[in-house]
């Protein structure tokens, strides 16, 4: 899943002040052309654009930006150093924190992207996919039930209304089930079947966790989109993992790794869980 860049708005006063006037219109210029590049997903050129707004006119907009474009290409500690400027910046940009948080959270680094999350939160309680981002970290703990209560408080708060909210019971129903606590994970599916709108994915996953979906059924409403059926997998993955079925859990996420969509909370955790399998498997040897 992709998060969403922030918006500049810069006023231009034209005074006698001619230096600052042309620093803000190229400013303007390369920050245009890099918001450009960055939608057509062209990150090496967007960074070129970004750094070369930067030159003009420091910006937590400008860095938080190009710290998106370093973190597509998957240079972390880049995108990161951009985001730590856009903060000290901006200290209560929340964007900023969301941002931070899914590079770390890219990273395999869960307790600094969580904290990211909350802080983000913090400032923007709407934040819908720092929640998502912050229920697919909480997957990357020993024991991410712990942390899960965040989640279903949010779903109350927003009345399970958001477009996401299906996306983030289901990562809670997983968190339960990753923590061995079958119980929370049966309530929370049935309650979630209650709440959401059953026309709409993923409704049919949490009826396949409390077995009124067969597997086979299920992958049959997520073949129509690669994104869902990468996601579906992640999720069948997930389950078999949290049953003790490494290999299966290991074929799934091998999918998603392979064909997901790499802006997805799906695909990290697929990447995370195969290290986790295969390091195992590993001191065996």
């Amino acid at each position: 899943m992709k998060i969403l860049n922030s918006v500049l708005s810069v006023a231009i006063c034209i005074t006698a002040l001619m230096p600052t006037a042309q620093a803000s219109a190229e400013y303007d210029r390369h920050y245009a052309v890099g918001k450009d590049f960055l939608g057509r997903e062209q990150y090496k050129l967007a960074v070129d654009e970004f750094t070369q707004a930067l030159k003009a006119s420091s910006s937590a907009t400008a860095f938080i930006d190009r710290g998106t474009a370093y973190s597509e290409l998957k240079k972390y500690d880049a995108a990161i150093s951009d985001l730590n400027q856009a903060i000290k910046i901006d200290g209560k940009n929340a964007l900023a924190y969301t941002v931070r948080g899914v590079v770390y959270f890219r990273s395999f680094k869960p307790q600094q992207a969580i904290a990211d999350f909350d802080r983000a939160l913090a400032l923007n309680h709407d934040d819908k996919y720092a929640v998502v981002n912050r229920a697919g970290a909480y997957l990357m703990l020993d024991n991410p039930a712990m942390q899960a209560k965040n989640t279903q408080n949010w779903l109350d708060r927003t009345q399970w209304k958001s477009d996401f909210a299906g996306h983030a019971a289901t990562l809670t129903v997983l968190a339960y089930k990753l923590s061995k606590q079958s119980a929370q994970a049966s309530s929370l599916s049935e309650i979630s079947l209650k709440k959401l709108n059953h026309l709409f994915w993923p409704y049919s996953v949490l009826k396949f966790f409390v077995g009124k979906e067969s597997q086979e059924k299920l992958l049959e409403h997520a073949e129509d989109s690669t994104y869902d059926l990468a996601q579906c997998q992640a999720f069948l993955g997930l389950d078999a993992y949290s049953r003790g079925d490494t290999s299966a859990a290991r074929d799934k996420l091998t999918f998603v790794s392979k064909h997901g969509v790499v802006n997805s909370v799906e695909y990290w955790l697929a990447k995370f869980y195969i290290e986790k399998i295969d390091a195992v498997k590993t001191v065996k040897k």
